[in-house]
């Protein structure tokens, strides 16, 4: 394997966006903001979605330095 392929800052972003939005939930429920009758599958759901908003913003804001502006990835 020769070359170097780093990590993409838009990749790193969409980790921490699910990071982010566990956290923000696993906090929510926790603090009993959501109440203990509620369906688990309705907080996986509003979790997911959340990463899915998260990832989408992260990854239209941050730039990829990693890439000539409308050329993909380089060729090694």
């Amino acid at each position: 394997m020769g070359g170097t392929n780093p990590v993409s800052p838009k990749v790193t972003a969409a980790g921490l966006a699910g990071a982010v939005s566990t956290l923000i939930w696993f906090v929510l429920t926790i603090a009993k903001v959501i109440p203990e009758d509620t369906d688990p599958a309705l907080i996986a759901g509003a979790t997911g979605a959340t990463v899915t908003v998260l990832s989408a913003i992260f990854g239209y804001l941050l730039k990829d330095e990693n890439r000539e502006q409308g050329q993909g990835v380089p060729p090694s």
